[in-house]
């Protein structure tokens, strides 16, 4: 049985009996730190209409690391809420998530899949079991492809997915909530469409960047714009001008989801961008109209989960879902075969048994037809291997003292001497973006670097992925964080 998945067999056909019959009620939840935003939408006479929303604020105590309690107690929030939808579509917030561009040959979706898989491995230094991944982008053309490869960690997913369930909901897809925000905002506006959305809640805000239909950039700003106006401006214009050319002009949506009036703010925040950039407060367009929400100020505080909730099989190829990745061919295959899954069905459960039987035998016999082809391959695979390190090696040092080494020295000096924390691994790529992990005697320590690490001003994009216990035996904490790196001369 080391061949045969029934789990994710069955997984796969509840989902794809649940497309056939296309369920009317669907209930988005866009994910924070303390709570979900959610809204309960059903379909109706050709158009989605909005029937309830509501704000779960996290109980005390209970965070995502429990997904059990925290899916019971959003079982009980819904129900007394007079919650009707039973199929849910997830939003992840910016934060999790991990973008990097790349530009491959012109090969076939299960290739570019396997090409994906290893650049993430290096990117991101975890295994790509370890990470959720979905991509951006056409995966077949007739010359080079510009991807945008999406990575979150798999874990925050899993929780994610299971505490939806413990609440009673079945998840159809799991994807970013600003993204979707933007991606339906911008598709009910007139020419030339923004570039730029960003999207503000009380105490943080996500900036998102769009080159055409592809998204390219994504990030959270952990400032509130109420209460740290200049910081926040700030900040913005910086991200922005990494974009932005002077003889170009370019549109940035802003969508106020906050609880707050913000028009003193927004005036602000309007002077502090570049001249090339003209701001957009999304809330007042008449455009939106377009999304035929029912009237009601709820629509400016919930748009995430509401667009959320509209996305319901949705074929776009700038959307993305980590639950359905077109890094899974084989998912995106069965997809196509929809009569031969509605004849399944018919057919009942003698008949999914027998295409249990054929899938197990066929996924066998070609996992020992590609084993013995490796095998076969396996003193080429050694030359070439060493081959590559060679030439890696000796190129960065031909012409030039690399600029990695001026990075490893300011990255080695926001560290303290005494030992309270240690590097274990370190990925840097040439755009010098990396990725470091290790361990710590205690989380201030973890804190402190973090926030040397932002103060000194050769480093930006500074973000924590994750900040664990090692167990209870240990007071050692485990740690990781990204970065990006610049020598301003």
């Amino acid at each position: 049985m080391q061949y045969l998945n029934p789990e994710r067999f069955i997984n796969q056909f509840k989902e794809m009996a649940v497309r056939l019959i296309k369920p009317k009620k669907f209930v988005g939840l866009a994910l924070e730190d303390k709570g979900i935003l959610a809204a309960d939408v059903h379909w109706e006479k050709g158009r989605f209409l909005t029937s309830n929303t509501g704000y779960f604020q996290f109980p005390e105590g209970i965070d995502l690391k429990d997904p059990e309690r925290l899916g019971k107690a959003l079982g009980e929030f819904l129900q007394e809420k007079r919650f009707s939808g039973r199929k849910a579509i997830i939003g992840a917030p910016a934060k999790w998530v991990m973008i990097r561009e790349k530009t491959i040959p012109n090969l076939s979706k299960e290739n570019v899949s396997g090409i994906l898989k290893i650049y993430a491995e290096r990117e991101f230094s975890l295994s790509p079991e370890d990470l959720a991944l979905d991509y951006i982008g056409p995966a077949d053309g007739d010359r080079s492809n510009r991807l945008f490869l999406m990575a979150m960690l798999r874990s925050n997913l899993d929780k994610a997915i299971l505490a939806v369930r413990w609440a009673g909901l079945d998840v159809l897809a799991a994807t970013v909530s600003s993204s979707v925000a933007f991606s339906m905002i911008q598709g009910k506006m007139p020419a030339p469409v923004p570039r730029y959305f960003l999207y503000l809640r009380d105490d943080y805000a996500e900036f998102l960047a769009r080159d055409g239909e592809q998204l390219v950039d994504i990030r959270h700003i952990q400032k509130d714009l109420k209460t740290e106006t200049t910081a926040f401006a700030g900040e913005l214009r910086r991200i922005i001008s990494y974009y932005s050319k002077a003889s170009n002009a370019y549109r940035l949506l802003i969508w106020n989801a906050t609880s707050n009036e913000l028009s003193e703010e927004m005036k602000i925040l309007s002077g502090s961008l570049p001249s090339q950039v003209k701001m957009i407060e999304g809330n007042r367009d008449a455009s939106v109209d377009k999304l035929e929400f029912i009237k009601g100020e709820d629509k400016d505080r919930f748009i995430a989960p509401l667009l959320l909730a509209r996305t319901f099989n949705i074929s776009e190829p700038s959307f993305i879902d980590f639950l359905h990745s077109r890094m899974n061919a084989k998912a995106g295959m069965i997809k196509k075969n929809q009569v031969v899954w509605a004849s399944a069905v018919a057919a009942g459960i003698c008949i999914l048994f027998i295409v249990i039987f054929f899938i197990w035998r066929g996924e066998k016999k070609d996992v020992s037809s590609l084993k013995a082809r490796l095998d076969g391959m396996g003193a080429d695979v050694d030359k070439t291997k060493d081959l590559i390190e060679k030439v890696n090696l000796s190129g960065g040092w031909y012409t030039e003292r690399p600029k990695v080494l001026d990075c490893l020295s300011a990255l080695t000096a926001v560290f303290p001497e005494e030992g309270k924390i240690w590097v274990t691994s370190l990925a840097l790529t040439e755009r010098m973006e990396g990725v470091i992990a290790g361990r710590a005697t205690d989380e201030k320590s973890v804190i402190d670097v973090l926030d040397q690490l932002k103060a000194n001003s050769h480093f930006f994009d500074v973000q924590m992925i994750y900040l664990q216990n090692n167990g209870t035996s240990s007071q050692d904490v485990s740690f990781s964080m990204n970065f990006s790196y610049q020598d301003k001369e």
